[in-house]
């Protein structure tokens, strides 16, 4: 934010003093970001003028960076000065910037649509009168500011050409180019000019020693909404004076000092002790600090009078990185710039209000800011001055995110429940109520106010959140094998949250935190050993052969099969800080907070990232597919580790979305694929909604309809094909056309099946050089039998959804009735006459449940009946019949041959 506005050059006994009065600017974001510019009040040419007479106000220029459509509030405190100063006035003529209401005396909210808005301002008080503008780019950028840049130029030299995109280097957004309308010089006291070609500057100094900033703006033309914003520090100095020399221009605060910054905590730098900052002037003279500024802090120089100043300020109220450029210069008109970073920190304390319990009914406590999003949910810190700590801030969908796991988002009448009982109001005082909370109603969201009751429709913006946990719920397993068998430890299994599964064990987590695990040791089932580990468990993950759960001080406790996931002691002390995990089958990956990746399990499937550890850094998301991890950068590059399959279809650059691991959409429009061949995507483009795949095939939905299905190159299948699929010049089966969804059976997942809006179905094998349908001789094979509905091809009709396990297809009507075929072994028909193992039951269905090789279909009634594998030596697949009244869910997508449900008790 522009500090330095006005500015005293005086040239005295031979030397030049440059005197430097700086005023602050500071815009306070709703959006997070914020930013300042200009000149002189009114929006002048910023030539040096005598500070305002007391009494009077002042106003100054400033610069912001907000989402589209989001509402911003701007305090105008930090930039118009002056007793009883009062915003009077403040519109934009442009077309796309939105009305701007007055919330109190200096702040005031306004919500832009796109582009560059410019905000004229008007500042009053019984003497005076003083006017400004705000410019405010509104972008969806998630990083809309790009790192500061600066040059020196020496007096007389004439013109200078920079390339801002070699400037930048890697920095430079991809597809991005400048926009020459947006120039704008500004800073120092007198400012030169500026023009644009491509992505080039001409700049022409002024004719004596100085500063200028110019500020610009990158667009891209396919996404008018993701402006960036850019500025360049060009100092000019005389020829024959040596100006300072900056040690390390690009400065690390947190890592040269050691030093944590907190939010809303002045934090006071001083230049000439910094350690390793090292600023010298070469010929011995004495220097000062001439400008400084932030684009999402306040920076004030200490001193701004004073001719030996060297210190500054800093105080930011929103998280995360901060850059602050200053300009430093000697008494002779030699100038040199430099950048600190420094990463702020939210100001939480130890809360002082807590869960307040009713009966069966927790109010689980306002969360913190690092509560919120340390659950992988966006948030806006607010610091609530009535309980003096940081408040995570939520929209809607981000609330109800946030509540999901094992609570649900607060009621309307659950808070007017808390509000009108008395034995709550010691505890609810200390609730923080500086912003209204949200609460569901049905299918909308509401506003509430919880110290007056009173509601309102909620349209946008950030409120505070509540969830709320039920009565606590129980547990009940079947199936076949020891997994299938709880009763070991049936009496822990009170309070179950969530449950999570492996090949062959589960892992419940409870309200408490803590967890209970049962099944077979070698997958996972035994967790004795790290019982006094487990406990303030966030959530747990799973894969084949192993558990990890992440605990709410971001550390990370495993267990089962050592080799494969279920020892992470090697990789410990790294731990700290997760804020995700995912598996392959054999591994696990941490995501962390700073954006680094830790890893372990078997090498070959992802255990072992040490080959791109170095690259494993400012990582946004990371996937897990059957043997190799993918790691998405901020950047949009990728990094991957484990047995990769060859990467198809162009470089891993420029990653929009990635798709079921294998697959991957670029901003343009393009397709890469690991071991897959993209290339039929490639005219769907962006039209491409879902997409099922495996180490072989795949299948995808465009928004049209359509099924385009691919394959590896090469899979030695051809000679196997007696029928070949015909491809329509597009690339699509014509029988795959009209599509509502598609469905592939799990490990192998080489059957697939389309659900057409006709309510028919469609079934097919592997790729495109594979047939649709599979002979008989093919039934008894678990890879192609699901994908053979001949048989039942006359029943698929009205169907409502499709469910798989790992050789056959249940498909639930719209009647409640059930269709089934595939490998009976694995739920589908006997194709020597058979069909269902509970025949006449399957009616009245309203769900479905599969692990590998079964199914559970849920009734109206709460019966719930199960078939699908065969028990050991028998020749009848298993089948059960069982009541689960309440039930919540079931759980066994990775077990073979067993579920788990959690169901909520009966009230007494």
């Amino acid at each position: 934010m522009k500090q330095h506005m006005n500015e005293h050059n005086e040239y005295r006994g031979g030397g030049w003093r440059h005197r430097a009065h700086c005023v602050m600017v500071t815009m306070l974001l709703l959006a997070g970001l914020a930013g300042c510019g200009g000149g002189e009040a009114g929006g002048g040419s910023g030539n040096a003028h005598d500070p305002s007479p007391v009494g009077r106000v002042s106003a100054v220029d400033g610069f912001g960076v907000a989402r589209p459509n989001v509402p911003t509030r701007l305090d105008l405190s930090a930039f118009a000065r002056g007793p009883g100063a009062t915003l009077t006035a403040i519109s934009s003529q442009q077309k796309g910037c939105g009305a701007a209401n007055v919330v109190s005396s200096l702040t005031v909210e306004l919500t832009s649509e796109s582009g560059l808005c410019e905000y004229s301002y008007t500042v009053s008080n019984a003497d005076s009168d003083a006017s400004a503008a705000i410019y405010v780019l509104t972008s969806n950028m998630a990083s809309p500011v790009l790192p500061p840049l600066s040059q020196t130029l020496m007096l007389g030299t004439g013109s200078a050409v920079y390339n801002l995109a070699t400037l930048l280097g890697s920095d430079w957004p991809a597809g991005y180019s400048l926009d020459a309308s947006s120039l704008k010089v500004q800073g120092g006291t007198e400012q030169g000019t500026v023009t644009a070609s491509g992505n080039e500057l001409t700049y022409t100094p002024p004719n004596t020693p100085d500063w200028n900033r110019i500020v610009f703006i990158l667009k891209h033309p396919g996404r008018p909404d993701e402006d960036v914003l850019g500025t360049l520090f060009i100092t000019i100095s005389e020829a024959s004076n040596q100006p300072p020399t900056i040690g390390e221009v690009k400065y690390d605060y947190k890592a040269q000092t050691g030093n944590a910054v907190t939010a809303q905590h002045a934090v006071t730098m001083d230049l000439a002790t910094l350690p390793n900052l090292n600023i010298v002037d070469p010929e011995g003279e004495a220097w000062q600090l001439i400008e400084v500024q932030s684009y999402s802090a306040s920076v004030v120089p200490v001193a701004p009078n004073s001719v030996t100043n060297k210190q500054f300020t800093f105080t930011a109220n929103t998280l995360g990185e901060h850059v602050v450029s200053y300009i430093v210069g000697d008494h002779r008109a030699g100038f040199a710039t430099g950048l600190i970073k420094v990463v702020v920190g939210p100001d939480e304390r130890p809360k002082t209000w807590g869960d307040i319990i009713m009966g069966a009914v927790t109010y689980r406590a306002t969360p913190l800011y690092s509560e919120v999003v340390n659950k992988g949910v966006l948030a806006e810190e607010v610091w609530d001055d009535g309980v003096k700590n940081t408040i995570g801030a939520v929209t809607g969908v981000s609330a109800s995110s946030y509540c999901s796991k094992g609570s649900h988002l607060a009621t309307r009448r659950e808070l007017d429940t808390l509000r009108n009982t008395p034995a709550t109001e010691q505890e609810r005082s200390k609730y923080p109520v500086q912003r209204d909370y949200i609460v569901s109603n049905g299918a909308e969201y509401l506003t509430y106010n919880l110290t007056t009751g009173v509601t309102a429709p909620y349209t946008t913006g950030s409120l505070y959140v509540i969830c709320v946990t039920e009565t606590p719920i129980n547990v009940v397993t079947w199936g076949i094998g020891e997994d299938a068998d709880s009763s070991s430890v049936a009496s822990q299994l009170t309070d179950v949250r969530a449950i999570t599964d492996s090949l062959g064990a589960y892992a419940a987590l409870k309200g408490n935190g803590t967890v209970v695990s049962w099944g077979y040791p070698k997958y996972g089932g035994d967790s004795s050993a790290v019982t006094d580990q487990l406990v303030d468990v966030k959530v747990i993950f799973g894969n084949w052969e192993a558990f990890a759960a992440l605990k709410n001080d971001g550390t990370v406790v495993t267990w089962g099969n050592p080799q494969n996931g279920g020892d992470s002691s090697a990789v410990a002390s790294q731990l700290t800080g997760v804020r995700d995990i995912v598996s392959t089958y054999y591994a696990f990956a941490a995501l962390k907070n700073d954006g680094t990746v830790v890893t372990w399990g078997k090498p070959e499937n992802g255990g072992d990232s040490s080959s791109v550890a170095d690259m494993l850094t400012d990582v946004s998301a990371v996937y897990g597919e059957q043997s190799f991890f993918i790691a998405q950068k901020k950047d949009g590059t990728i990094i991957t580790w484990g047995s990769v399959p060859t990467l198809m279809g162009g470089e891993a650059t420029d990653i929009k979305t990635i798709y079921a691991g294998r697959l991957a959409l670029k901003h343009d429009g393009s397709w890469i694929g690991w071991g897959l061949d993209p290339e039929p995507l490639n005219a769907a483009g962006k039209q491409v909604v879902k997409v099922l795949a495996n180490q072989a095939s795949y299948a995808a939905l465009t928004s049209d309809g359509k099924v385009i299905i691919g394959q590896r190159p090469n899979t030695g299948l051809d000679a196997a094909s007696t029928e070949l699929v015909v491809l329509s010049p597009s690339g699509v089966l014509p029988s795959l056309e009209d599509v509502k969804d598609i469905y592939q059976t799990s490990f192998p997942a080489h059957s697939y099946a389309a659900l057409k809006n006709d309510g028919t179905v469609v079934t097919w094998f592997f790729g495109p050089k594979w047939r649709l349908t599979v002979k008989p001789s093919f039934s008894d094979d678990v890879y192609a039998a699901a994908s053979d509905s001949s048989e039942v091809s006359h029943l698929l009709t009205n169907v409502k959804t499709i469910y798989p396990t790992s050789g056959a297809f249940a498909a639930l009507k719209e009647d409640g009735s059930v269709v089934t075929w595939g490998n009976d072994t694995y739920g589908g028909n006997d194709v020597f006459g058979g069909n269902n193992m509970v025949p006449g039951l399957l009616t009245d269905v309203k769900g479905i449940y599969a692990n590998v090789m079964m199914f559970s279909a849920v009734k109206s009634d709460g019966t719930v009946l199960s078939w699908g594998s065969r028990q050991y030596s028998s020749n009848f697949p298993y089948a059960s019949v069982q009541t689960i009244p309440n039930l919540k869910t079931i759980v066994g997508n990775t077990s073979p041959t067993s579920f788990a449900a959690i169901f909520e008790p009966e009230s007494e």
